[in-house]
């Protein structure tokens, strides 16, 4: 995390990945990887990759601005999200602001991501991500929040009759009322 000024802050994250998926394949020797041979056993099936994220963001009081990063390698493999895709580099822009003395606040964010950056399978998928949140607060008991959110995906076949297009959408519209008392709240 790296502050330039008051508004303006870097952060980045990064990971290495070695693992190996069969532990029955055989050692692996003369390759460049050799010297990570004290600290796991290197086999046919072990990858090594990497992942990383980086963001820079800019903040006011009433509004701001974040642009981030991934990349996630082919071999890289996230411990804690099993079925976190991998192989893959998305951008995303999410401006946020609020409005009417902190009445009405807005965000979103609109992102791509692509997939197969190493060419190992058959497509490439391309997605298209968006989200967008509103949050209104009409009185101090009534506030009603409502959610948008897009993800699609689609490969890149353009002569086949298996072409993938998918859309996925949703909407959320929550209201809320609060009644205060001297010693409860009830939502």
């Amino acid at each position: 995390f790296f502050r330039f000024s008051q508004q303006l802050t870097f952060k980045a994250e990064g990971a290495v990945s070695l693992f190996t998926r069969d532990q029955r394949s055989p050692e692996f020797t003369g390759s460049d990887i050799d010297f990570l041979s004290p600290i796991q056993l290197i086999r046919e099936s072990t990858r090594l990759d990497v992942g990383a994220t980086a963001g820079l963001a800019f903040n006011e009081v009433l509004w701001g601005a974040e642009v981030d990063l991934r990349y996630l390698g082919d071999g890289f493999v996230p411990l804690g999200f099993p079925y976190q895709p991998t192989d893959l580099f998305e951008l995303r822009l999410s401006p946020r602001t609020q409005l009417l003395d902190n009445r009405l606040l807005l965000n979103g964010s609109v992102g791509y991501r692509v997939n197969n950056l190493s060419g190992t399978n058959l497509q490439t998928a391309t997605q298209l991500l968006g989200m967008a949140n509103v949050v209104a607060m009409l009185t101090e008991a009534l506030m009603v929040a409502a959610s948008y959110t897009n993800f699609g995906l689609r490969n890149n076949v353009d002569n086949d009759t298996l072409k993938l297009r998918t859309v996925n959408q949703s909407f959320t519209l929550s209201p809320s009322y609060t009644l205060r008392g001297r010693s409860l709240i009830h939502t």
